[in-house]
C-alpha cells in the first residue's frame, strides 16, 4: 500500500532543469528562406558579455547551456578579424572558450554550430555534454528553393556531420523541419535517414519535429524572451486541424492562422500567410510523424516546439517525449 502511494506521488511529480539559450553569434553563411534568426552582418557577444550572462545564470541555478550560432560566422570579415584579435584561431575556438567558462560555473553545455568537420566536433566534445545538428530534410529538391544559396543544407553534408558525431560517440540531437516545401514521403524518409545513422552508432538521444511557423524576423531580440512573452499572451500558431482531427472541431486554416479551434476562441492569433514555397502542416501530420519517429527510434526522445504545447497531450507522447524549449528553425 505504501509503495503504491509512493508510485502515485511520483507519477504526479514534474521535474525540470533550468536552462539558458545563448545566441553567441547570429552571423551565418547560409541564406535559408525560412530563417528569422540569422544575419549576414557581424554579430558576436564579447567575452565580457558572455561572462556576465553566465554569472547571472549561475546565480539562478541554471544547469544547462544551449549555445546556438549562425553557421561559420567567420565568413564575415569583421567577425574573423575580431576572433584573430582575441587570439582565437576560428569561431569553434571561441565556442570552446565559452563552454569552458560555463563548465567553471556548473553549467552543462550543448552546442549547435551547423555542419562541422570531425576535428571541430572532437574539439567541442571535450567541453560539451552533447551536441546537435538538424538534418532538416533529406530532399535535395529544396536546394533549389528554400536552401538555394546554402550549400551546407545539402542532406549529404548534414548526414556526414551526424555520422562523424556518431563515430566520435557524441550524444546528439537531430531532427527535421516540417512545412518548408517537402512532401509527406520526404518527411518520413528524413526520419528514416536519421534512424539509419542512429542504428549504426546509437548516439542520437533526441529528435526534434520542428514545424515551420510564418513569423517576422527577430534579429536584435532574444528568442527566449519572445517565446516567454508569446506564452504569456497565449500565442499559439503553426498548425491547422484536419476534418474531425484532434477534438472534433472543424478544419482550420493552414498553420493555424486565424484558427476557430474552440480552445482558442477567446484568444487572438497572429494571421500570417504562408510563403509560396511552404507546405501546410496539420496537427494530424505531426501526430503521424510522432508515430513514425517512435516506430523508427523507440529509444529516442521526441521533442516538438512550444507552439504545439496545447496539443502535445493529444499527440500520443511517450516516455522521454516533451515539448522543446524555444530554438531557431535551422
Amino acid at each position: 500500500m505504501v509503495l503504491r502511494h509512493r508510485l502515485r506521488a511520483m507519477r504526479r511529480r514534474v521535474t525540470f532543469s533550468r536552462n539558458l539559450t545563448l545566441s553567441l553569434s547570429r552571423t551565418c553563411q547560409c541564406y535559408c528562406k525560412y530563417c528569422a534568426f540569422a544575419t549576414h552582418q557581424a554579430h558576436l557577444y564579447s567575452p565580457q558579455e558572455v561572462v556576465e550572462i553566465l554569472d547571472a545564470a549561475s546565480k539562478r541555478n541554471v544547469k544547462e547551456l544551449l549555445v546556438l550560432t549562425g553557421e561559420k560566422p567567420e565568413v564575415n570579415a569583421d567577425v574573423a578579424a575580431w576572433l584573430a584579435e582575441h587570439g582565437h584561431e576560428d569561431f569553434t575556438a571561441y565556442v570552446v572558450w565559452t563552454c569552458e567558462r560555463a563548465l567553471e560555473r556548473g553549467l552543462l553545455p550543448h552546442t549547435n554550430l551547423g555542419v562541422l568537420s570531425p576535428r571541430d566536433l572532437a574539439r567541442l566534445r571535450e567541453v560539451t555534454a552533447s551536441q546537435g545538428l538538424m538534418l532538416e530534410s533529406i530532399s535535395e529538391r529544396l536546394m533549389q528553393t528554400v536552401h538555394a544559396g546554402s550549400p551546407t543544407k545539402h542532406p549529404a553534408r548534414r548526414l556526414a556531420t551526424i555520422h562523424a558525431a556518431g563515430e566520435l560517440r557524441i550524444p546528439f540531437t537531430s531532427g527535421i523541419l516540417v512545412g518548408i516545401g517537402e512532401s509527406e514521403d520526404e518527411r518520413v524518409e528524413s526520419l528514416e535517414a536519421i534512424a539509419a545513422v542512429h542504428a549504426e552508432h546509437g548516439h542520437v538521444q533526441e529528435v526534434i519535429l520542428q514545424n515551420f511557423v510564418p513569423h517576422q524576423r527577430y534579429y536584435g531580440q532574444e528568442p527566449a524572451e519572445i517565446a516567454d512573452a508569446a506564452a504569456r499572451a497565449y500565442w499559439r500558431t503553426g498548425v491547422g486541424e484536419e476534418g474531425e482531427g484532434v477534438d472534433g472541431g472543424a478544419a482550420s486554416g493552414a498553420h493555424g492562422a486565424g484558427s476557430a479551434d474552440r480552445e482558442d476562441t477567446e484568444f487572438a492569433r497572429p494571421s500570417l500567410p504562408l510563403p509560396e514555397w511552404a507546405s501546410p502542416v496539420s496537427i494530424d501530420d505531426m501526430k503521424r510523424l510522432i508515430a513514425e519517429c517512435r516506430r523508427l527510434m523507440p529509444d529516442v526522445g521526441i521533442q516538438v516546439p512550444p507552439n504545439l504545447a496545447d496539443w502535445w497531450g493529444r499527440a500520443g507522447r511517450g516516455r522521454g517525449d516533451r515539448p522543446r524549449r524555444a530554438e531557431r528553425q535551422r
